[in-house]
């Protein structure tokens, strides 16, 4: 079941920091180098700001992975299904618990489904 919305989303300016760090490497692609904090579920979506929302990818809002999953441009899809599978039990509940099995599986299909 989809959680009622919050009366205050959690916003936590630190939050994902340290997952970054630790992990050092893009979640879609696995290079390293320059790495954002990227929300599974987006902040326009009711997304909080919490460890089990945020994951590291390479780009910005508008580059690299991260930005072909903002934008649904050149191969989203493939990076989705490329994040999806590198996911942790956490991240998954997460994103369920805050917008149902459907919405994961639309937005971060599983790689067996795209071929």
């Amino acid at each position: 079941m989809i959680d009622p919305k919050p009366a205050k989303r959690i916003v936590d300016p630190d939050a994902g920091r340290a997952k970054v760090a630790l992990q050092g490497r893009c979640r879609a692609c696995g290079r390293g180098g320059p790495l954002n904090r990227a929300h599974l579920v987006p902040k326009g979506q009711r997304g909080d700001d919490v460890d089990e929302n945020i994951v590291p990818l390479c780009g910005s809002g508008s580059t690299g992975c991260h930005g072909a999953l903002t934008d649904h441009r050149n191969g989203w899809l493939l990076v989705a299904a490329a994040l999806r599978a590198d996911l942790t039990a956490d991240e998954i509940a997460y994103c369920i618990q805050k917008k149902g099995e459907d919405w994961l599986d639309r937005t971060y299909p599983r790689r067996e489904v795209l071929a």
